[in-house]
């Protein structure tokens, strides 16, 4: 029998606790009984030391009895308080005076419905006759051993539960408040912290619900649901508290090595969560406490190494941990078993609770007001930039027209004193003076540009384009320098790759200017080539990604240089300008182009091994393009013969793109002439005098024609000649001439003479009754374009300014048959003199003449200007005599069709 001190219970209306009063018994292996208690050899029973029962999370069942002496004279009843709702296992023994037993048993392995009193913790009724009433309450719990135990009568016990009850809905109620207020904050601003504060607070509602036994009142659950509920939600807690201040300190933004860890630990506890079957429920709660302490701590490390930084929401966070990680210390360290100084139980995590939450959602508010002062900042700031942009693009329009007026003199009288006698050295100088000017021009180009490109002034053209065109456009223009410097320039184009697409072809040729200007400039021997590769199908909206290669057998391009060589004002060393020349903005021009356009130019390249640039763009196509027809009626196939593997490559891909099947043969070797149903193509790169005899002897055998294409070494060295029976295509060998070249063949099966793929244009003369009105204030352009029109055989009336060429049409409108229309002059610009143009021909109902626009303004928004006030056409200064013809050609010959 156990001795323990006395509790005497004198008033009918009291509430004492009993833990001083009580002993205490370890039973580790739970084999005890009520007999084995009541027998005479004595027990190792301890008295408490603390205020309440606290013996840690163990495996043991613990026996507590206390004597309650009832001298009231009538029978006391009341209520035994054990005020620990998450015990398992609660058995009460009561031996009356009379040595009558009473059993009750409670704990949260029960329903709320099958326990003696129906409330959140597991009380017990009493009826104490008078006399020594002997209490022995059998505890046992998979949660901490925490029994605080209080014997209170009835009107004690209620005026208690009131207090509990005032004390739960305050604290239920900040919880609430909170989250309601930032559910409405998240409603309006949609922002994902708040999201996550919600989703936090929500947990730690039901954590505390769990933890005071209010959660098995409010949702209907299971008994084994009921007894780990509550450590799942500490493991939810350390998964959501980290997630919420991933959002709130913005770690995946600026702390991505902290941003891991905290994703790891998310990634931990949730393995954690889900291994209960695998660690048992003993070590599964002990890993939950633990996880909520370190958790708690690394959180707030976290924030208080954000705020060093600099951010000022880390204050807020750092502040609102520490509360709360020094309240979950305290629960902790007593749910062990170690009272720091104060008595384990809720009070203290509640407090902390609410603390952390309401400074969180100040820190939430102050980030919110920091957002719209940075979003202000930053309207302010795109405010700001907008009329910078607005001034750059009037600057760029304004130096356009500064620049390019003067030039346009320079070089027009330039181009018109070519046609005057001189001598040598005149001449000398004027090739010098117009290859300076057009190099100064290119420069000033490239500068604006990259200015536009810079402002955002740059607009992409989705419109349909041949794409052989192009390419073959591309090379050509590079005909003289390659010759110049006795480079081979090659140009091929996969089969699959559709003829038409839709996209942005001045853009495009653009980069390719620059890429096969860049690579015939670094090449002192061998070839440049430009590739248009195979396409695949991206979507089934007929989409390609077509990938476009330049080639180059130059002097490469070190791996230090290539990581500057997009940059602005950058070539690949500091002597290159000196020696090649150029501005170092075509490749950075390049590459702003081609991500625009939804690309990116790679380089591959290492010094002397030449260099290869590369960028693929997805465009798509109008429609389904048909399968390539032979184009020769007598002949399906090509025998294609040569020494240079570069150009047999790119003239086999040519071939086959026509729709000839090849068959590609080695000129060093023995080859027999094909029958008269395939064509003999005769590649001359890298053949010598002894080959190319050979194979004009072979031609000459052979019945029907032969096509040779002439590389520059052949045309410039070569004295071989094949006769009458070829048709030759010179260097550089385009799409678009190949073509050519197989449609003569099958049109003219015999020929007198041997035609040119690439002979020198002659400009037609117009008729002597074109009549053409030039509006055009400077006096020096006016002499440069009335001497290029007159060259042309145009008559020509000039104007001063846009009033004076409105006047002089409205007098005889009948008289001119072209406008040429300065944009920029006094009184009435080039703009407004077109719109009252196009009006009165509306009023008179006249046919509308040309007006081209002959401007020294180069940006997009001065074409759409023109496009708008009706103009036809578009001519930058400084004018070209062969860009003039070509324009007053076309755009009479249209008026004519239509």
């Amino acid at each position: 029998m156990v001795l323990s001190s006395i509790t005497v219970l004198e008033d009918a209306n009291q509430r004492i606790n009993l833990s001083s009063h009580a002993r205490i018994l370890e039973d580790p292996d739970q084999r005890h009984r009520l007999a084995d208690l009541l027998a005479n050899p004595p027990l190792p029973w301890k008295t408490v030391s603390g205020t309440h029962i606290n013996m840690g999370k163990n495996g043991s069942a613990w026996w507590v009895a206390v004597a309650l002496d009832n001298r009231t004279g009538d029978d006391l009843a009341g209520v035994l308080e054990i005020n620990y709702p998450i015990l398992d296992r609660v058995e009460l023994f009561h031996i009356d005076p009379l040595q009558n037993l009473e059993y009750q048993r409670s704990g949260d392995h029960l329903l709320l419905e099958q326990r003696p009193m129906q409330v959140r913790n597991p009380w017990l009724s009493l009826n104490l006759p008078p006399g020594i009433n002997r209490i022995y309450l059998r505890v046992e719990s998979s949660s901490t051993i925490f029994v605080p135990l209080y014997f209170a009568t009835w009107p004690a016990a209620v005026t208690r539960l009131e207090m509990d009850s005032l004390a739960q809905g305050l604290f239920y109620g900040v919880m609430l408040g909170l989250f309601a207020y930032n559910l409405f904050l998240y409603i309006s601003l949609r922002e994902t912290s708040y999201l996550w504060y919600l989703v936090y607070n929500l947990n730690m509602l039901l954590f505390m619900a769990a933890f005071d036994g209010l959660l098995w009142k409010w949702l209907s659950m299971g008994i084994a649901f009921q007894s780990v509920s509550i450590y799942c939600l500490m493991y939810l807690h350390c998964i959501v508290a980290t997630q919420f201040s991933r959002h709130f300190l913005h770690t995946a933004e600026h702390f991505h090595r902290i941003d891991r860890l905290l994703r790891t630990l998310i990634l931990l506890v949730g393995i954690t969560l889900i291994s209960l079957p695998v660690i048992g429920l003993s070590l599964y709660n002990m890993l939950a406490s633990l996880y909520v302490l370190g958790t708690s701590a690394l959180l707030l490390a976290t924030g208080i190494y954000v705020w060093r930084q600099g951010f000022r929401y880390g204050s807020y966070y750092t502040l609102a941990w520490g509360v709360l990680l020094c309240s979950l210390m305290l629960s902790t360290a007593g749910s062990l078993g170690f009272e720091l100084g104060v008595s384990y139980g809720t009070d203290w995590v509640k407090l902390g609770i609410c603390m952390e939450l309401f400074i969180l959602s100040l820190g939430l508010a102050d980030r919110i007001n920091a957002l719209k002062e940075a979003r202000f900042k930053a309207d302010e700031q795109a405010r700001q930039a907008r009329l910078e942009s607005r001034a750059q693009g009037r600057f760029l329009a304004k130096m356009s027209h500064e620049i390019r007026t003067p030039l346009n003199g320079v070089l027009g009288m330039v181009e018109l004193l070519r046609d005057t006698p001189m001598s040598s050295a005149q001449q000398f100088y004027v090739r010098t003076i117009s290859n300076s000017g057009k190099t100064l021009m290119s420069v000033i180009n490239a500068v604006l540009d990259y200015a536009r490109i810079e402002s955002g002034h740059v607009r992409l053209e989705r419109i349909e384009f041949d794409i052989e065109e192009l390419v073959s456009d591309t090379c050509s223009l590079f005909t003289a320098q390659a010759l110049a410097r006795n480079l081979d320039l090659y140009c091929s184009i996969d089969p699959a790759v559709p003829r038409r697409v839709i996209g942005d072809p001045t853009r495009l040729k653009q980069i390719l200017l620059n890429l096969v200007g860049n690579g015939l400039k670094f090449t002192h021997r061998g070839h440049v080539t430009l590739h248009v590769d195979s396409a695949e199908i991206a979507d089934a909206k007929g989409h390609y990604r077509i990938s476009f290669e330049v080639r180059d057998t130059g002097i490469g391009i070190g791996i230090d240089a290539q990581r500057d060589l997009f940059d602005s004002f950058t070539q690949a060393d500091s002597t290159t300008t000196r020696r090649y020349g150029g501005s170092g903005l075509g490749l950075a021009i390049s590459q702003e182009l081609a991500s625009l356009m939804g690309g990116r130019i790679k380089v591959y390249s290492a010094p002397d091994e030449g260099a290869q640039f590369s960028f693929s763009l997805a465009l798509s196509a109008p429609g389904q393009s048909d399968g390539a027809e032979p184009p020769l009626p007598w002949a399906n196939c090509a025998m294609l013969v040569g020494c240079d593997q570069a150009a047999l490559d790119c003239y086999s891909a040519l071939l086959l793109r026509s729709g000839l099947m090849v068959q590609v043969r080695s000129a060093s070797m023995p080859v027999t002439a094909p029958p008269d149903d395939c064509l003999l193509v005769i590649a001359t790169a890298g053949m010598n005098e002894t080959e190319l005899e050979r194979f004009a002897l072979m031609v000459a055998e052979r019945r029907p024609p032969s096509l040779v294409l002439r590389s520059v070494s052949t045309m410039t060295e070569g004295k071989t000649t094949f006769g009458v029976q070829v048709v030759t295509c010179n260097a550089p060998v385009t799409p678009t001439d190949l073509r050519a070249a197989l449609q003569g063949l099958a049109q003219r099966p015999e020929f007198a003479s041997e035609p040119d793929a690439h002979q020198l244009i002659e400009y037609p003369r117009s008729p002597a009754e074109i009549r053409v009105l030039v509006a055009e204030d400077n006096p020096v352009n006016q002499m440069v374009v009335r001497g290029l029109l007159e060259r042309y055989g145009c008559k020509v009336v000039l104007a001063a300014d846009g009033a004076e060429a409105v006047a002089l049409y409205q007098a005889e409108p009948d008289h001119y048959q072209l406008i040429l229309m300065d944009g920029e002059m006094p009184r009435v610009d080039g703009f407004e003199a077109t719109r009252r143009i196009r009006d009165f021909e509306s009023r008179h109902d006249l046919p509308a003449v040309i007006i081209v626009a002959l401007t020294a303004h180069a940006l997009d928004i001065h074409r759409e200007a023109g496009a708008s006030a009706g103009m036809n056409h578009y001519l930058a200064k400084p004018v070209e005599a062969k860009a003039l013809y070509a324009v007053i050609d076309s755009q009479l010959n249209r008026d004519k069709d239509l």
